[in-house]
């Protein structure tokens, strides 16, 4: 492994003989999501999972994370936008996932949160390609807001709004993603 980013981890075989059984099976780890390098002969392979990575000092490791079916959690929210002492309202932008989400997954966890600053705001939070809000933070004039949510993100992208009347503060994280497990590319 090179440095950090999330690398697909595939099952790989050899071709089938004539019972339709492999000779040789084993386990691949490869930033390339659609077409990883096999190694000769071998020519069956099927997505089973992702390992998380971040470098550091020229350093790879493995971020924590768990891994449920076809679900990547975080163990540590991955802040794709942080904001302080914002004072103006920031209308539809978009926001790239690519570095927390691969490009064969189309389904993100995403956290909204305002930690700081005066009410009321709203966030809000939508899918990119249809424009429906998925997250909606308004919580009026005493309050501070946090929600997550799954939602479709087929291109990596989710875009954002928010609005105020005064200063605040908070962020947008990736806490997961859903990859499609057991397919082949």
């Amino acid at each position: 492994m090179g440095s950090g980013g999330l690398y697909a981890v595939y099952l790989a075989a050899q071709a089938e003989d004539e019972n339709g059984l492999a000779g040789q099976v084993g386990v691949i780890a490869s930033s390339n999501w659609q077409g990883p390098a096999l190694p000769a002969g071998w020519t069956h392979k099927r997505l089973i999972g992702c390992i998380p990575t971040s470098s550091d000092a020229g350093e790879t490791k493995i971020k924590p994370f768990t891994q449920v079916d076809e679900r990547l959690l975080y163990h540590e929210a991955q802040y794709a936008v942080t904001w302080s002492n914002v004072t103006e309202s920031i209308s539809l932008t978009s926001l790239e996932l690519n570095k927390w989400m691969p490009q064969v997954c189309e389904e993100v966890l995403v956290d909204g949160q305002v930690y700081g600053g005066a009410a009321p705001f709203n966030l809000s939070i939508y899918e990119h390609r249809t424009g429906q809000p998925i997250i909606d933070l308004n919580p009026g004039t005493e309050d501070f807001g946090h929600e997550s949510a799954w939602m479709f993100a087929p291109a990596q992208m989710v875009d954002y709004s928010v609005s105020i009347t005064s200063l605040i503060a908070g962020s947008i994280a990736v806490l997961g993603f859903r990859m499609p497990i057991n397919q082949e590319f």
